[in-house]
């Protein structure tokens, strides 16, 4: 089950307990679209051998639907808040679990205290749309690694406590529409998106655009994302850079029932040199191409 809480709501808004995404990403506005399965921020289906993926700029912190309380507020003229709050990583069982204080590299700290607010803005002007975003979430990283040792001097290396930064995001995004033509775009900071021994700041920053056009029941749309990766290949300044093109069709054949086509060119960057051994993330440059096909059913 993706989404399982309890929610209470009334002309004061809405208030929710339970696994559930967080407010940030829940009011986020993304590049439009044709239909909803492809796309290059977040697709449900997606065709590709980069060593990223795919590009978002709705990337969670930690545990993509945890055990939150959130609170959203009503619509007034166009305008709605939303807050949510989430303890720690667990989901599912109301357990206790330790964070861990020491340990190896591979003890990462959990993900704790995590906060998200969000601001959102849908309005009709005749044929003319405004939709807008904007959004925050902070989090506390528990623990930290093991002390590292040189092995020839037994020095105990002064940056070993820095693997588990506290990590933050925030967004923004804005789409504009006029009768069948819809175009916009949003962005993501991630800060201290990956732990390093010795690095910070190796940062997530990825935007997206794009451009729909909608008549009767059929919608295509060209849309393109952008995502820098700082320390992705390794750990460092080096940022890897992914490159996201497609031209996606969709048609509605019924209530409920939509079929789509998308045509995809994915180009990455590592931006370190590769070695003889060295394949996946430390690739130089890597691209590909794919055609693909699929189905959506809302019930």
């Amino acid at each position: 089950m993706k989404r399982s809480y309890v929610r209470f709501f009334g002309e004061f808004g809405e208030i929710r307990f339970g696994d559930d995404e967080d407010s940030r990403i829940q009011k986020a506005t993304y590049a439009p679209q044709a239909g909803a399965i492809f796309g290059v921020n977040s697709p449900y289906l997606a065709f590709s051998n980069n060593p990223v993926g795919t590009n978002t700029t709705g990337n969670p912190i930690g545990t993509k639907r945890g055990q939150r309380i959130a609170y959203f507020s009503p619509t007034i003229a166009g305008f709605s808040f939303a807050a949510s709050y989430m303890p720690d990583d667990k989901k599912g069982n109301f357990g206790s679990a330790a964070f861990p204080t020491s340990g190896s590299v591979l003890d990462a700290g959990q993900n704790s205290q995590q906060w998200s607010v969000a601001g959102h803005y849908d309005n009709k002007f005749g044929d003319f749309r405004l939709q807008a975003s904007l959004g925050a979430t902070g989090s506390r990283q528990e623990g930290q690694g093991a002390d590292i040792t040189n092995a020839l001097t037994g020095v105990v290396s002064p940056v070993s406590k820095t693997i588990d930064e506290n990590r933050s995001a925030w967004d923004a995004g804005v789409n504009v529409g006029f009768g069948p033509i819809t175009v916009g775009g949003s962005f993501e900071h991630q800060q201290n998106a990956r732990a390093a021994v010795g690095f910070s700041n190796q940062n997530n920053n990825v935007f997206d655009a794009g451009a729909v056009y909608t008549i009767g029941p059929f919608s295509v749309s060209l849309d393109w994302s952008r995502g820098y990766y700082r320390g992705f290949a390794a750990p460092g300044s080096a940022t890897a850079i992914l490159d996201m093109y497609e031209l996606i069709f969709d048609y509605v054949l019924g209530p409920g029932v939509t079929v789509g086509a998308d045509v995809q060119v994915d180009r990455y960057k590592s931006g370190v040199a590769a070695t003889p051994a060295a394949f996946g993330n430390k690739t130089t440059n890597e691209h590909d191409a794919s055609i693909g096909l699929g189905t959506h059913f809302t019930f």
